[in-house]
């Protein structure tokens, strides 16, 4: 019962810059969620201590979300100019979408083509 609960839920999906305090590098993630504020995901109750939502790129409210964030991460994973980020703290849930800043450009292209489709 629960778990359909959660699948209505209205889904956004989303691309945030985020500061990981003890290295001070700056890394892109990519992500759904199906809270209204993004913010609040990103707080120390969420096991983000440690890291600061500096802002976010993109958010997009769509029902296809959790396709759209497997087909962006897919096509990013392939893309030679766009490296993985591991953050720094094992506590850090979702580090499978993260990639280093370098990657900005394309991250960003990548996500503008494939979420302009929903």
């Amino acid at each position: 019962m629960k778990e359909t609960k959660l699948k209505q839920l209205p889904k956004s999906l989303y691309l945030v810059l985020i500061k990981e305090e003890s290295s001070g590098k700056t890394f892109v993630k990519v992500g759904i969620t199906s809270k209204r504020f993004i913010m609040r995901r990103f707080s120390k109750a969420y096991g983000y201590e440690g890291y600061t939502l500096e802002s976010i790129l993109r958010r997009i409210d769509t029902p296809d979300a959790e396709i759209l964030e497997g087909e962006i991460k897919d096509t990013l994973n392939k893309k030679r100019s766009v490296k993985k980020y591991r953050p720094i703290l094992e506590s850090f849930s979702g580090y499978s979408e993260c990639f280093d800043y370098a990657g900005l450009d394309d991250i960003v292209n990548i996500f503008d083509k494939i979420s302009s489709t929903c």
